[in-house]
Order: C-alpha cells, then structure tokens, then sequence
C-alpha cells in the first residue's frame, strides 16, 4: 500500500502517488477517531476472510459479494 501513515483499508491505495509530509499525515491520522479505524479494520478483515473463503474478489467488489456477506452476517 503507497501510504501506510494513512491507517487505511488493506488493499486500497491513494490517487496520490507522492508520500504524504508529516503535518498532512498527522491530518489524516487525526481524521478518524482510534475506535473508528479499528472497526474498519476488524470489517474488513471479516469481509476479506469471507471473500476467501467463497472465491470471492474483495476489491472491487461486486454487489452481489457484498449483498452475500451481508446475508451471510
């Protein structure tokens, strides 16, 4: 992943293809509360492992993937 200092989704990138400075990676850190990002990250590694385990693509993801981990959940 290109900005790792953005706590982001594994598996998605930026469209930016520079590193970010540390005062905009300090911005973007402190753009979502800890509890929030750790969500994401337990989210998405359900939603990853269901995709693996249905031969399932995460990203993109087809409606039909996600409407079947939502039926799934």
């Amino acid at each position: 992943m290109p900005h790792a200092e953005l706590d982001a989704v594994p598996g998605t990138s930026t469209a930016v293809d520079t590193p970010l400075s540390p005062d905009e990676a300090a911005y973007v850190a402190a753009s979502r509360a800890h509890n929030t990002r750790r969500g994401y990250r337990s989210v998405w590694t359900g939603f990853t492992a269901f995709c693996a385990g249905h031969d399932l693509t995460p990203l993109p993801a087809a409606p039909a993937t996600v409407s079947a981990y939502l039926v799934a959940r």
